[in-house]
């Protein structure tokens, strides 16, 4: 496979500040990576706030979920494993579709799961205070719903 000079990274010998691209294709271990976070994050959160489950947690309560320390890691690597990208938009891919949110994330292309992932997490970083995009998303289940496909959908992966 030719590869154009476009898609030749600029310098090699330079680290770029710039965010990944959409159109840059997932490594398998970047999706594990992200899928082990949510889990993780999960895990923390309910011990932060001594919950059994996630549905638990209070959602006023963002500010001390944001100081969770899964929180940044999983914030971070949202970016570094290219979900949150630098030409991703504002869209909710969602609202496409109807059912409860774990069931809408199951019928989502690898590329509408990325940009899920770049709503949520761009949502939280905009937000004017008062709630939390990830928390409420880890509430209502989307985020582990995508863990899991990620983790276990054989056809989001190339042969």
């Amino acid at each position: 496979m030719k590869i154009s000079p476009a898609m030749m990274p600029k310098n090699l010998d330079t680290i770029s500040t710039e965010l990944l691209s959409k159109r840059a294709q997932l490594r398998e271990v970047q999706v594990a990576h992200i899928a082990r976070l949510i889990t993780l994050l999960e895990e923390q959160t309910c011990r932060h706030f001594q919950v059994d489950t996630i549905e638990h947690v209070v959602e006023d309560r963002y500010d001390e979920f944001m100081a969770v320390q899964a929180y940044e890691i999983f914030v971070s690597a949202a970016h570094a494993c290219g979900f949150v990208t630098r030409d991703g938009t504002t869209h909710n891919p969602l609202e496409n579709y109807g059912g409860s949110p774990s069931e809408a994330v199951a019928q989502l292309s690898l590329s509408e799961l990325r940009q899920l992932m770049h709503f949520i997490v761009r949502s939280e970083r905009w937000n004017d205070g008062g709630w939390s995009a990830i928390l409420e998303h880890l509430r209502n289940g989307v985020l582990q719903a995508m863990a899991r496909r990620l983790q276990s959908d054989d056809t989001l992966y190339a042969e």
